[in-house]
């Protein structure tokens, strides 16, 4: 099954990426139903929601410049293992409890060698070369950036329609944004402009250098990268993360967390996690040590990611469920 193979490409390029601001992948295992994939608790919630909670609806041009650069770290490592993300989206770029980068959402992931068709991901973030088949490599990463840090400067997507045609359409079009904001810097308004270029041969970071060379430009200077890499650059937004609730996630869950939100309990309890010593009489989870077995249901959101199989399938490939 196709998905099935993307599913095995996943767990390969998770296994494979190994970055402080990459999740990692805690525990793999199935039930007769389903396939899962346990990765470490992401206790901060998304950029997308934190972005949500900013009064203006954007960040400061010296916000966004952190968490631009900590992306820019990982898509440097990536490029050397040949892996295009391509679905870098806010909702995909996940946060520690101390405000660090957590990038996330490997299921449209691949290692391309050279070149691949696949039109995947979210329709607002997918580059030019890949709405027009064109084929493309980790390009493709490097647009999205550039629509996710003016999703950050500015507070929306540059893109975005009422629909996925007119998106696409709109993407392909060639017109570059207006960048219209007092707290944006004319360097960060730069970034942006010299990433959403249509043509992958005059964008930032796809030279001979690829990411790497988006050190160069000069929103970063003073910008000391290793730091930054061994967590010594401090966050500028430090988060609160409490077991008693979730403000830190998404509100919406699909149908199959609520539908086996039992099972899938009691499934993390016995074949991921095991048991530990209860406290207080309530039994907690090793990755969720502070989270009582029932909101594991909910924390699901944050940490377990499973791809749903189509059509039948063999033993040797069993039916997935979706708990994000």
């Amino acid at each position: 099954a196709e998905n099935y193979d993307q599913l095995l490409e996943e767990r390969r390029n998770v296994l494979r990426v190994r970055h402080p601001f990459v999740i990692r992948l805690r525990r793999i295992g199935e039930d007769p139903e389903a396939l899962y994939m346990a990765f470490e608790p992401v206790k901060g919630g998304t950029l997308s929601r934190l972005l949500e909670r900013q009064s203006l609806g954007y960040f400061h041009h010296e916000t966004a410049r952190f968490y631009v650069a900590s992306i820019i770290l990982v898509l440097e490592h990536l490029a050397l293992l040949n892996i295009a993300h391509r679905d870098l989206t806010t909702r995909n770029v996940g946060l520690d409890k101390h405000g660090y980068v957590k990038i996330m959402g490997f299921q449209d992931s691949k290692t391309v060698e050279h070149r691949t068709f696949t039109l995947c991901g979210t329709p607002a973030f997918m580059s030019p070369e890949m709405i027009l088949f064109r084929g493309y490599g980790t390009s493709t990463d490097s647009w999205s950036l550039g629509v996710l840090a003016h999703e950050l400067l500015f507070g929306i997507n540059p893109y975005a329609c009422s629909s996925d045609f007119k998106t696409c359409s709109k993407i392909v079009s060639g017109g570059a944004p207006q960048m219209v904001n007092c707290h944006s810097s004319v360097a960060s308004r730069d970034f942006v402009y010299r990433l959403l270029k249509p043509r992958p041969s005059f964008r930032l970071g796809c030279g001979v250098h690829g990411p790497r060379g988006m050190r160069k430009h000069s929103w970063f200077e003073g910008l000391v990268w290793e730091k930054l890499k061994r967590k010594r650059t401090k966050a500028p937004v430090l988060l609160r993360s409490s077991h008693k609730g979730k403000s830190n996630y998404e509100t919406k869950f699909d149908g199959d967390c609520f539908k086996n939100g039992k099972r899938l309990s009691q499934f993390v309890r016995s074949e991921l996690c095991g048991v530990c010593p209860p406290r207080g009489g309530v039994p907690t989870l090793p990755l969720l040590r502070s989270v009582p077995c029932d909101k594991a249901s909910q924390t699901f959101h944050a940490w377990m990611s499973a791809v749903k199989l189509q059509g039948g399938a063999s033993e040797k490939q069993p039916q997935t469920a979706t708990a994000k």
